[in-house]
């Protein structure tokens, strides 16, 4: 009823799984990202250096096909394409971490210290 008042309509929705990949893809977005060791050794004897890191990607997008670009003759068709917004959710998280340690070993005793840098960014579209 609405195409025929002059109105945009939504002719196609489609609604895609969340994708999520990187090293710790269990992780809750509000928690630390875990990192993993990959690199681990000796700087001098009884002395080791531990390298680390994680990287974490989820991606929830929707998209649609109204009627916008159909009914007004100075668009071009493919102006009805459009990313649905999801106002309680994000689109997009992108998270790292690097991870570096110390480590003080002569068998019976050990010491070690280690610290991480994390950043993550939330995209949200906005209307």
């Amino acid at each position: 009823m609405n195409l025929l008042l002059g109105n945009d309509v939504d002719l196609i929705t489609v609604d895609l799984p969340e994708v999520e990949i990187g090293t710790d893809t269990t992780s809750d977005p509000w928690e630390p990202l875990d990192t993993v060791t990959f690199l681990q050794g000796p700087i001098i004897p009884l002395v080791f250096l531990n390298i680390g890191g994680g990287v974490q990607a989820r991606f929830n997008l929707d998209f649609g096909f109204n009627s916008r670009g159909l009914t007004d003759p100075a668009l071009n068709p493919l102006d009805g394409i459009y990313i649905v917004d999801h106002p309680a959710d994000y689109e997009m998280l992108l998270r790292a971490a690097f991870s570096l340690g110390v480590a003080f070993d002569i068998g019976i005793i050990s010491v070690e210290g280690a610290g991480d840098i994390a950043g993550d960014l939330f995209l949200d579209l906005a209307r």
